[in-house]
């Protein structure tokens, strides 16, 4: 997030740098350097210090999150996101040395590889999902397998549209601030699409009984 929030705020362009003041000029600090890679980093490392010593705070004043011990949320959201990279890797290597200008596919190439990232990602997304939960001996893996199928499509063009206005926001460029932006901009919404289908086959779904997990053993996670 504190990298996102420095990419949309211009922070880390070559040439610039960007500091962080706590209080009223009690702490002041500044970080100048023309590499993108490095400001970004720096960016991110102070946001998680922050959010580290905000969450330690939190939990000695007697905060906790809880939820279900069965919404197996988190494996969800990774399985899915994870079903997502690996299919969509052909075409962001395509994309990342098509603009950086290594290799020159043609048109045919590049609409082929799109076409085909896209459809394994909905795929694997949908399986991934499923089948994580199938390890998990859930009872809701084929409501949770089917909202994702109906929900994924509609986050997908919901990511498309945060990743383009985030990159117009910034200019349509092709340094590695714009690229960082967009990319983590459409990654936070397609995790959103995993949460958000999870959460309607929890509420809609069967309560499950002991008869529906008698499948073959699988291990728990």
């Amino acid at each position: 997030m504190s990298a996102f929030i420095a990419s949309i705020g211009g922070l880390g362009f070559s040439g610039q740098g960007f500091s962080v003041t706590w209080g009223p000029g009690i702490y002041d600090t500044s970080f100048i350097d023309t590499d993108v890679a490095t400001s970004l980093a720096a960016s991110a490392a102070i946001g998680a210090l922050l959010g580290f010593i905000l969450g330690v705070v939190l939990w000695w004043a007697g905060v906790r999150v809880s939820g279900a011990t069965d919404n197996r949320l988190g494996r969800v959201v990774c399985a899915g996101l994870l079903g997502v990279i690996v299919s969509l890797s052909p075409a962001l290597i395509i994309v990342g040395t098509a603009f950086a200008g290594r290799v020159d596919y043609d048109v045919t190439t590049q609409l082929a590889a799109y076409g085909i990232s896209a459809v394994l990602a909905y795929v694997l997304g949908v399986a991934a999902v499923y089948l994580v939960l199938r390890m998990s001996r859930d009872s809701r893996r084929e409501t949770t397998a089917l909202a994702t199928a109906v929900a994924l499509p509609l986050g997908a063009a919901a990511a498309t549209g945060s990743g383009v206005a985030v990159a117009r926001h910034l200019g349509y460029t092709t340094d590695m601030t714009t690229w960082v932006a967009t990319a983590l901009a459409a990654t936070a919404v397609v995790a959103a699409t995993f949460a958000l289908a999870r959460g309607w086959a929890l509420r809609t779904g069967p309560t499950g009984s002991a008869a529906s997990d008698q499948d073959s053993p699988q291990p728990a996670l």
